[in-house]
């Protein structure tokens, strides 16, 4: 006779519902054949008038007596190891779905690390002809400085320098910025921030991503604005404000000029 995976279920737990209702009914037979023995004793004690008879009777009440207190003291203790059984499972059921989960959330990330590894590095691989600028293109490109402000430093990318200072520089690609040197070698990768003035220049930070040492402020000059003030105090702009251009600083500033300022290379 075949019976599906449902059914075999159901005759599983039938034969244990039934197995447990017998093991109840054996303890209770036990506990009642005990309590009825030490009642018929203390029945005949009380009947019999032979000192030796109801003496003799008293040892076997006492040992009656004994044994239905052995008998519920290893009921108690089924009862505990059960509970202490059954906190084990609870224990155990709790520690393998922490791992689990602790696995699957392992795997997410692994799975999403990777992805993002793979898009980076298709982000980089770009061909030679795509890294080579055209000089013309980006010339007329105007920095778009709310993109900028939000992340998005596509209006900007390219290598930066200074006019007096082609030791260090600034790159930025569309979504990063990185310390370079003079051949274009990548330093570090920074951490900037900008905010849009109400001026319509840009104002911000930038230091390395790791360590952040060297942080120092950023302004960011769009083409076509010339700084006249900065933080409350009047500024002399001599840079050539027909260009996009940024500056950094730790103090206070009152002069900009190609000493101070950064230009992209393929303007």
């Amino acid at each position: 006779m075949s019976y599906n995976r449902w059914d075999s279920s159901e005759v599983s737990r039938s034969i244990d519902g039934v197995s447990s209702s017998i093991r109840h009914q054996t303890v209770k037979f036990e506990e009642n054949a005990l309590k009825d023995r030490i009642f018929q004793l203390k029945l005949t004690m009380g009947q019999t008038s032979d000192p030796i008879q109801y003496q003799h009777l008293s040892y076997l009440l006492a040992e009656y007596e004994e044994e239905l207190e052995v008998f519920y003291e290893k009921q108690r203790l089924k009862r505990l190891l059960s509970i202490f059984l059954g906190l084990v499972l609870i224990v155990v059921a709790l520690f393998a779905y922490l791992h689990f989960r602790n696995t699957n959330e392992s795997t997410v990330n692994q799975a999403f690390h990777q992805v993002t590894q793979t898009s980076s590095s298709s982000t980089e691989l770009v061909s030679a002809d795509e890294e080579e600028y055209d000089s013309e293109d980006v010339g007329s490109q105007s920095a778009d400085i709310y993109a900028i402000a939000s992340g998005d430093y596509s209006s900007i990318s390219g290598d930066w320098f200074q006019a007096n200072n082609s030791d260090s520089g600034v790159r930025f690609t569309s979504d990063a910025s990185y310390s370079i040197g003079s051949e274009g070698q990548i330093r570090q990768e920074n951490s900037v921030s900008f905010s849009v003035t109400d001026s319509q220049y840009l104002i911000g930070n930038i230091s390395g991503k790791i360590s952040r040492v060297g942080g120092s402020a950023i302004i960011f000059l769009p083409a076509g604005f010339e700084l006249t003030e900065l933080h409350n105090e009047e500024v002399t702009d001599l840079s050539d404000s027909t260009r996009d251009r940024f500056f950094l600083t730790q103090n206070i500033v009152t002069t900009v000029d190609d000493s101070n300022v950064f230009y992209r290379t393929q303007d």
